[in-house]
């Protein structure tokens, strides 16, 4: 134990790994390939040709005078071989035919193996990737962000003044941690910790808001003389960018520069590359990067009088549209960060609806023993990729456009686009996380430092990252074909393809319908119907069996449950049935003629055959 808990469990996995790595993997592979070296040079020997020899020196040894009948015995041995050298006759075309369909399948055995070794080594250098960016503490690290700054106070917003009933009972108490249970203070490092003691805020945090202009609808003439305002729901043509002064009085006419006194006031409109921060889609609508801005202090209790100030000049009013909180924080412990995004968006009905977003990522892979690992594989993935890039550069100098005829080549061409994509998208995080780091420390007046970016192309990079995954297993089913029952259901979908089309148009046509009808009949009612997209998504959720017949029901007695037994009906027994027997008949086909089935299975035989000549199992 003089070396440590850590370290003694460190090198007991270790030893363990390597154990039982050697007995698994290493060992068996070696008598594997010993045997095989082995059978290959101690083969059984020809012994027709040793027999040949044998008869003819017992002829000369068995001669009772050798000297006597040299010459005969020797005109003999030559006249017996040239007899034994006029039966050998030139091999037959079918003999030939079958030797050249031997070597060819010699050839294609070799080029099958060859895809399938770099292939399987590809996908499992891709797997490692994949996975490794993902974490088993990522959803707890989140979910325990939520639990922290997530609490009824925020969920039930819904004036302007909740805003600040959240602020000051829940937000400021979470992101900044108090005194110690004995009553000591905090030192700078701890000062840095949001009340959980295990995570840290990295800058700090900012809140911002953006508002509509005055008047940005006209209100019914009938009504305006009641009615003397009337203000839209939020649009990027009639968001408001003016400058103003506290209380959102407009300077001075002729003195609009006072409003650029402080050009980090809450009161100045910023836009996107400013405050360097790209629009973000909210639950109503997408809203702009830009907006009124202000960073919270480092201390809470300046943090709480700079709240308090805009509490009290009306930051927050009938105008506003949406607050966002924003702030990033760091787990040492298990080196991940959190970007957050809380917003409040209020409607124009007057209610306000809140999300909540946390994106959890890694910057960097590169620590301990296991960084090491990471680089090698990302230089493995690379390389994979190169070579990937040259083969089908050169089978495009080859076949040109007709490349793309084939579905397998499209997949490949579709992995290979994605891969470089996501080596970009890969460099391009590590250039936004290195100039957000140098950012963070030349900050020394207490400006937020932008995140949100660096979790956007981290987020990019896992969804290309798993497209590739994607892609890269359904290219599975292409070595699958070497299976009949496989290859079986491929030559039926390439059979049924044409039926296929035009059932599909057939069904969209249908299925339009039904969306078109469903979302006027239901979409003031039903919020899974408010929408066209939300209905189309709806009725595919209808379609594979999950509905709700009694909330169409309550939505509209007669023409909810008749609308349902009509969708029932013609799509999901008509058409659904239709698609089943277009499948169905297409199968009954290539299982009865053989002419459909490719001869992939004789490739398989054939190498099986090889690896059991290999072995000594034949």
């Amino acid at each position: 134990m003089e070396w440590g808990r850590q370290k003694s469990l460190d090198w007991l996995g270790t030893f363990l790994l390597s154990f039982f790595q050697s007995v698994i993997v290493v060992q068996p592979v070696k008598v594997l390939l010993l045997a095989a070296f082995i059978s290959c040079i101690l083969r059984k020997p020809d012994f027709d040709e040793e027999e040949e020899d044998l008869s003819d020196a017992n002829d000369v040894a068995n001669n009772d005078d050798p000297l006597r009948n040299t010459t005969r015995d020797l005109q003999e041995l030559i006249q017996r071989r040239k007899m034994a050298a006029s039966d050998i006759a030139p091999p037959d075309s079918a003999s030939l035919e079958e030797a050249r369909q031997l070597r060819l399948k010699e050839i294609q055995m070799e080029e099958v193996l060859k895809e399938c070794i770099v292939y399987v080594f590809f996908v499992l250098v891709l797997f490692f990737l994949s996975y490794q960016t993902r974490d088993t503490a990522s959803f707890n690290f989140a979910q325990n962000v939520k639990n922290t700054f997530v609490s009824s106070s925020w969920e039930s917003i819904g004036k302007p003044q909740d805003i600040w009933t959240y602020v000051h009972g829940t937000m400021l108490p979470n992101l900044y941690s108090g005194r110690w249970y004995n009553g000591k203070p905090l030192d700078w490092r701890e000062g840095l910790q949001i009340d959980d003691r295990a995570t840290i805020r990295v800058g700090v945090a900012r809140i911002r808001t953006q508002r509509i202009k005055d008047d940005s609808c006209s209100v019914l003439k009938p009504f305006r003389t009641l009615i003397h305002h009337c203000r839209d729901a939020y649009s990027w043509t009639d968001d408001d960018t003016k400058d103003y002064l506290p209380g959102w009085e407009l300077p001075p006419e002729g003195n609009e520069t006072l409003a650029y006194e402080d050009e980090k006031s809450a009161w100045v409109y910023r836009n996107s590359i400013e405050i360097k921060t790209p629009p973000y889609a909210g639950t109503l609508t997408l809203y702009k990067g830009g907006g009124y801005t202000m960073s919270f202090a480092r201390s809470r209790t300046m943090s709480m009088v700079l709240l308090k100030e805009l509490e009290e000049f009306g930051w927050v009013d009938v105008n506003t549209r949406v607050v966002m909180f924003e702030f990033t924080l760091y787990n040492a412990n298990v080196n991940l960060f959190a970007s957050v995004i809380m917003m409040a968006e209020y409607m124009s009905t007057g209610s306000a609806i809140t999300k909540t977003e946390v994106k959890i990522f890694r910057l960097n892979s590169y620590v301990g023993g296991f960084g090491i690992i990471v680089m090698i594989f990302e230089a493995l993935f690379l390389c994979f990729t190169l070579y990937f890039l040259i083969k089908m550069a050169k089978d495009l100098r080859k076949q040109k456009l007709k490349y793309f005829n084939d579905f397998w080549n499209l997949m490949e061409f579709a992995t290979i686009c994605l891969s470089i994509g996501a080596i970009a998208m890969y460099a391009m995080k590590k250039v936004f996380a290195t100039v957000a780091i140098n950012t963070l420390h030349e900050s020394c007046s207490g400006e937020y430092v932008n995140f949100v970016s660096i979790s956007i192309w981290d987020e990019v990079f896992s969804l290309v990252l798993s497209c590739v995954v994607f892609f890269a297993t359904i290219k599975f089913i292409k070595m699958l074909k070497f299976n009949r029952r496989m290859g079986m259901l491929g030559d039926t979908i390439k059979l049924a393809t044409k039926d296929l089309k035009y059932f599909s148009v057939t069904f969209f046509i249908y299925f339009g319908a039904f969306c078109m009808m469903a979302y006027v009949l239901f979409g003031k009612q039903l919020a899974s119907y408010g929408s066209f997209i939300g209905s189309i998504e709806s009725l595919f959720a209808f379609a594979l069996g999950s509905f709700n017949f009694y909330e169409m029901r309550d939505a509209n007695g007669f023409l909810g449950p008749l609308f349902f037994f009509l969708y029932v009906g013609i799509v999901q027994i008509g058409l659904m049935g239709m698609f089943l027997t277009i499948i169905y008949e297409a199968f009954a086909q290539v299982k009865a003629n053989t002419d459909l089935q490719s001869n992939d299975y004789e490739i398989v035989d054939f190498m099986l055959g090889k690896f059991k000549g290999i072995f000594g199992w034949t």
